[in-house]
Order: structure tokens, then C-alpha cells, then sequence
């Protein structure tokens, strides 16, 4: 049985919901990471159901130009683009809440990184659809 990514989401919204206090700024760093991790998790094994390969270098830098090419048509590459967009987000956020000791996090960021990491696993059934197993 393999991981449920949803789980880093989860806990991501429980430590938001939890801590407030702008002291609890570690709490906020590990749920914006938890966050992008597990609709990460969740895109990436969708991906590779469908016969999609990450590198091992760069996987994450790769990861969001993967996105950028995938659909069926027009419309779908433009949703997936939309999606990359989001993930070069979280991703940017992430990378700093785990190694950027200068920039100070609060509630909101932390929020704002949750409900982006909600509304990608959300939409990801609708991104299914513009999965194309020949690509």
C-alpha cells in the first residue's frame, strides 16, 4: 500500500488551525513544506501512473516544467500550465521555509500555501483528463 500523500496536506491545515501566535513560526515553515509535498506526492504519483518519469537531479525544478508540457490541446497545456505556475509557487515558498533562516513566516503565508496545495489535488482529476499517455 503506497503512501497517502493527502496525509502532508492534512497536517499542514491541522498545524495552521492549531498555532497563531507569531512565535509559532516553525509550525507555519513545516506546514507550507507539508503542503507542498503532499500535493506534490499525490501529482507526481498520478504522473507516474500514466508512465511519466522524473530525473533524479533537478527532480523538483523538472517537476514544474514537466507540468508546463502536458495536455492534450491547447486548453489542457494551458491548464497545466496554470498548475505549474501554482507549483513554482509552493515550491518557491517551500525552499525557503526550509532553508532561508532570514525571512520570517506567519499565519497567512502558511494559510495561503495550504489552500494552494488544496484547490491542485482538488482540481487534479479534471488535469487527469488532459493526461496523454503517449506524451
Amino acid at each position: 500500500m503506497s503512501f497517502n500523500w493527502n496525509l502532508y496536506i492534512l497536517l499542514a491545515g491541522t498545524l495552521i488551525k492549531k498555532h497563531k501566535k507569531k512565535t509559532d513560526e516553525h509550525y507555519f515553515r513545516t506546514a507550507i513544506s507539508r503542503a507542498y509535498y503532499g500535493a506534490f506526492g499525490v501529482t507526481v504519483a498520478l504522473l507516474e501512473s500514466y508512465g511519466y518519469t522524473l530525473p533524479e537531479q533537478d527532480t523538483h525544478k523538472e517537476f514544474i516544467n514537466k507540468l508546463k508540457t502536458i495536455g492534450k490541446d491547447r486548453e489542457s497545456r494551458k491548464a497545466s500550465r496554470k498548475m505549474s505556475l501554482d507549483f513554482q509557487r509552493l515550491w518557491n515558498d517551500r525552499k525557503s521555509a526550509d532553508y532561508d533562516s532570514i525571512t520570517i513566516f506567519d499565519h497567512d503565508q502558511a494559510e495561503r500555501n495550504f489552500i494552494l496545495a488544496q484547490r491542485i489535488v482538488k482540481n487534479i482529476d479534471e488535469f487527469e483528463k488532459n493526461l496523454d499517455p503517449n506524451q
